[in-house]
């Protein structure tokens, strides 16, 4: 749509609109960027914030996808705020993709970053950076930009630099204020390998006829495999300092091999079966105590039973959380 359309539509709904997207347990996050908004606005641009009745927003009894891709399509500005890699960031990529639809009128994505983690998406956006109070006040300073809303041609503040640095200052303490300080902390409760394979490895896997697919994932599980992360218990149970990213996995079981020349790699069929059960959705078998095959630690008299402990899977590849439980 071109800039006579989007002015037209900006002049039919009188003020340019503001989107925050959001998950809503960050909706104090969103609601200090509103507040700051409406502020230095003076309420000239509509905010909506779907977390917050005080803004604009779904209607009580109206159709909650409808109402979102109206505002959206309205929107001349977007603010993601991301927080951290590990939520599930489905619902505000719909809301950034709808308002990003080609056939749309034009509409500015900015990127609030909350924490350190990069999202994956957007990196050609303008990313704020919550912890910087030097990209805070670039970020209000663009309320001067006569082209920040698209097609509006005016800045939609009458505030000074010198008044909008000030702005930008409160801005950033109400942010510091409602971001937990408190990181999220992560360990692995027993040694594990990520490993990963591509759909197409997993898709042919599944079309093998049954009496031959224990000895084809096997196969696959060694020279297709690929380690993309590991704990820090790992590499020792392979007698290794250290385990490299991208990683083939039979280089891990040639290295037990040459420790354990005489040793059976039986262990590989349970994760092989299991990795399979997973792959095609279904729930691991039960097998008895004489079914699970031990793996010796190198170097040890150690010994772990292992198995998938976590599965994980998008449009290209699966990945496979291998934990090794002590025995």
């Amino acid at each position: 749509m071109g800039d006579g359309e989007n002015s037209a539509l900006m002049s039919a709904s009188q003020k340019p609109l503001l989107f925050i997207s959001h998950k809503h347990e960050d909706a104090e996050i969103g609601e200090a960027v509103a507040k700051f908004v409406r502020r230095v606005s003076g309420g000239r641009v509509d905010v909506f914030l779907s977390s917050n009745s005080q803004f604009e927003g779904p209607r009580v009894g109206k159709d909650m996808n409808k109402e979102l891709s109206e505002a959206l399509w309205r929107a001349g500005v977007i603010i993601l705020v991301y927080t951290s890699q590990d939520k599930d960031w489905s619902w505000c990529m719909w809301e950034c993709g709808v308002s990003l639809e080609p056939q749309s009128p034009d509409t500015k994505v900015v990127v609030l970053r909350c924490l350190k983690d990069e999202p994956p998406v957007f990196k050609g956006s303008v990313h704020v950076l919550a912890w910087d109070p030097a990209s805070i006040e670039g970020f209000a300073k663009r309320f001067l930009d006569e082209d920040f809303f698209p097609g509006l041609r005016e800045p939609v503040t009458g505030l000074s630099e010198t008044e909008l640095s000030k702005e930008a200052e409160d801005l950033h303490g109400d942010l510091v204020d409602a971001i937990p300080q408190e990181l999220p902390e992560e360990w692995a409760a027993w040694p594990f390998l990520r490993i990963l394979l591509d759909r197409e490895v997993i898709k042919e896997l599944t079309e093998v006829p049954s009496q031959e697919r224990l000895a084809k994932t096997r196969d696959a599980l060694r020279e297709k495999a690929t380690v993309v992360d590991s704990s820090s218990g790992a590499p020792g149970l392979f007698g290794l300092s250290v385990i490299s990213r991208g990683m083939v996995f039979d280089e891990l079981v040639q290295e037990w091999q040459e420790s354990y020349p005489d040793s059976s790699t039986d262990w590989l069929n349970v994760i092989a079966r299991q990795l399979i059960d997973g792959a095609r959705r279904r729930r691991p078998k039960k097998l008895a105590a004489s079914e699970w095959e031990r793996f010796r630690h190198v170097g040890s008299d150690a010994e772990s039973v292992p198995g998938i402990g976590r599965i994980r899977s998008d449009a290209a590849t699966m990945r496979f959380d291998l934990c090794f439980f002590e025995f």
